[in-house]
């Protein structure tokens, strides 16, 4: 209780290292899932959220890393699926795994 004629102390905001530590995780986990784009894409969002909550934590500096990793994530998931489609489009997406079967088209022809 305040002693009379003083207002009461506010409390301490609460320190968010814990928060940056924890977005510094999710943004590499989700750097290290981008070529799952269902998997990596939603990690790398929630840690981009939680590094924008701790940027004005003890921590800025993991929290502005992890701001970095989480934002090349969905960057890199866009470049792999624009990849996939065009390589989808133009035909060429199995012909890798053909010749390292060493089967070919001309080949299953009659």
């Amino acid at each position: 209780m305040p002693a009379p004629g003083h207002a009461p102390t506010p409390p301490a905001p609460a320190d968010r290292s814990t928060l940056a530590s924890l977005s510094l995780v999710l943004g590499i986990l989700g750097l290290c899932a981008w070529i799952l784009s269902p998997c990596g894409f939603p990690i790398s969002i929630v840690g981009l959220i939680l590094d924008i909550l701790s940027v004005r934590s003890k921590r800025r500096d993991v929290a502005i890393a992890g701001i970095v990793l989480a934002a090349l994530t969905p960057l890199a998931a866009v470049v792999n699926a624009a990849f996939g489609a065009y390589l989808g489009l133009t035909g060429d997406l199995f012909s890798g795994l053909q010749s390292l079967t060493g089967s070919s088209a001309k080949a299953s022809r009659p």
